[in-house]
């Protein structure tokens, strides 16, 4: 069970009710079930330091300065995670901008480790990284195929088990065309999971096969 609500200021906008259509411009705040929020003054003193993401490998090195959490790295799309805790909250929740795409983050605490649950659906865990899950595998089409594809001429991505050929959608890429080159003839499920709700992907593209 996951419980999701939307920010205030949007579930004024829409009169208290969900949106019929979720977009990159609507922000869910979604706890997964087991999870405990993490205090406010506590989460302050924890974000700093690295983070990992699910499936993904190495990690994002997090500082808090200044009252806003920015990555070491600009890993997203040639930027930095940017992120503001929301002050007066009792429980640590932030605003990120991440690879162009505005989210809300949570911390919380789950079996002893802290997580950062992401309204994309995305989970960052704090020291350690949690276990990985297989990499999905693009269906009819062999991999060795898919690796030709790595250039401007030619980018195809596999994204959950399906090849979507992206090269015409390179200038739009809100993140900038260097990110999807750089996953040009990859599976990108993992890196792409971390930071899109996973139904966008349907609202800017259709699998090619």
């Amino acid at each position: 069970r996951i419980n999701c609500w939307l920010k205030s200021d949007q579930l004024a906008r829409a009169g208290g009710q969900r949106p019929a259509v979720d977009s990159p411009r609507t922000s869910y705040l979604c706890i997964m079930s087991g999870s405990q929020p993490v205090e406010h003054r506590e989460g302050l003193q924890t974000i700093g330091g690295d983070w990992f993401i699910k499936d993904v490998s190495g990690a994002v090195e997090l500082h808090l300065d200044g009252g806003e959490v920015r990555s070491k790295e600009p890993r997203f799309g040639g930027k930095p995670l940017v992120g503001k805790p929301r002050e007066g909250s009792k429980h640590f929740e932030m605003d990120v901008e991440m690879g162009g795409f505005p989210m809300i983050a949570a911390m919380t605490s789950r079996s002893g480790q802290k997580l950062l649950e992401f309204s994309n659906g995305g989970i960052w865990s704090k020291g350690s990284p949690l276990a990985a899950s297989p990499a999905a595998a693009a269906a009819g089409i062999p991999m060795s195929e898919v690796k030709k594809h790595n250039s401007k001429d030619s980018a195809w991505v596999v994204l959950h088990g399906k090849v979507y050929d992206l090269t015409e959608f390179l200038p739009d890429h809100p993140g900038g065309d260097k990110v999807v080159l750089d996953w040009a003839g990859k599976d990108a499920t993992k890196f792409w999971s971390a930071i899109h709700k996973p139904d966008w992907i349907q609202e800017y593209a259709k699998p090619e096969w």
